[in-house]
């Protein structure tokens, strides 16, 4: 089994809107499925357009969002929990704060 910190990070460029659309979703109360499907809509014309491929950058991209906000290691449920809450009602200019911890606790490669 790998640990968090044993996993490099992730390769993909990943823009502050999808981080924060995606933790909009799960705030809203949408499940996995439905923040999946929205994503998807989200990201057909801005990533992988007219991709086939089945595990595009948009599927990863998709995934490193998912793992950040939706479904990240049992032992961040909490944090990621507050980091929601936090987000609520943070003007739009700090909530990059709040997307890199959870990115860095996620993918902890990232604050080495």
């Amino acid at each position: 089994m790998t640990r968090g910190t044993d996993q490099i990070g992730f390769s993909q460029r990943v823009r502050l809107e999808w981080l924060d659309r995606t933790a909009n979703l799960i705030l809203a109360g949408n499940d996995k499925a439905a923040v999946n499907d929205a994503l998807q809509e989200l990201l057909k014309d801005k990533v992988s357009v007219g991709g086939q491929a089945e595990r595009g950058t948009r599927e990863k991209i998709i995934s490193i969002l998912m793992k950040t906000w939706q479904n990240p290691p049992r032992e961040l449920e909490g944090l990621r929990d507050n980091g929601n809450k936090l987000l609520v009602g943070l003007p739009p200019e700090y909530r990059i704060a709040i997307h890199w911890g959870m990115v860095l606790a996620v993918y902890p490669f990232w604050g080495g």
